[in-house]
């Protein structure tokens, strides 16, 4: 049994290749159109030969760092409105998936209160989440560059490389993946509460090298369907998760975990 747990676990990864691949360019192109109309903000502000003078030159030329941050609830709402057509995409195919998976004799419901409950609250955790995390890796380059007096160029480049330099791109992917496997593992979960035949659940972690030791700890833990995984954080408290991916677990618990549930049947 444990072994075609883990077999499921390696389609479930491979299932969520093509839902990772297609976010991804929806982030990508999210972060993009920052990135214009940042650098447009700074086109229009400052001329090309724009360099700002140090502290102890005369007519210092004041660059207001604020003026070039997004506007955080603007793009929330962006955000999340493209994001809502692959959430139920990726819903409907492992909530489907996993109706076949248990043999209930039921049609997944796409549009039960509980999923659009369950948008909400991803929306509101991890959509602001991931804006405020743009705001501030912002703020703190061109602060950087504020201090060292830099110029137009090296803005430029500064701007570029919060969007879509290495550390953009790496952020488009982890994003992709964290977020997909959160609403696979959701969709799952609702589809099993769904079923009727569906009592309690199992956490399956992967246990490869690179698998955090809160989620080995927690690996193969079975409790009800509807109660919660205690998974242990670093600041030495416990998060509480309906399962892997569960927005109300933190940070160092969501991002790129791979784990799954299992559905546990009794006395068919």
């Amino acid at each position: 049994e444990v072994k075609k747990r883990l077999e499921r676990t390696e389609i479930f990864k491979r299932e969520l290749d093509p839902g990772i691949r297609s976010y991804e360019r929806v982030v990508r192109a999210f972060f993009a159109s920052q990135e214009d109309e940042t650098l447009d903000k700074l086109n229009k502000k400052f001329s090309k030969s724009f360099k700002i003078k140090k502290d102890d030159e005369d007519d210092k030329e004041e660059f207001d760092v604020e003026f070039f941050l997004i506007d955080v609830e603007e793009e929330n709402a962006k955000l999340k409105k493209i994001s809502k057509e692959h959430f139920k995409r990726t819903t409907q195919k492992f909530g489907t998936q996993a109706i076949k998976q248990v043999g209930a004799n039921v049609a997944f419901d796409l549009e039960s209160p509980e999923i659009e409950k369950f948008f909400n609250k991803w929306s509101a955790s991890k959509v602001s989440g991931i804006n405020r995390t743009t705001e501030q890796q912002l703020r703190e380059t061109l602060e950087e560059g504020r201090r060292n007096g830099e110029d137009f160029d090296q803005f430029k480049t500064r701007i570029k490389d919060v969007f879509s330099g290495p550390v953009g791109d790496a952020r488009v992917r982890n994003i992709a993946r964290t977020e997909n496997v959160t609403w696979a593992n959701n969709g799952r979960l609702e589809a099993y509460k769904q079923s009727g035949v569906v009592k309690k659940k199992e956490w399956v972690s992967e246990l490869l090298p690179t698998t955090r030791d809160s989620h080995e700890e927690v690996n193969a833990t079975v409790i009800g369907i509807n109660e919660k995984f205690h998974v242990n954080n670093r600041k030495g408290g416990v998060d509480l998760m309906d399962g892997p991916g569960d927005p109300d677990g933190s940070p160092e618990n969501v991002c790129s975990c791979l784990c799954t549930t299992e559905p546990v049947i009794e006395d068919l």
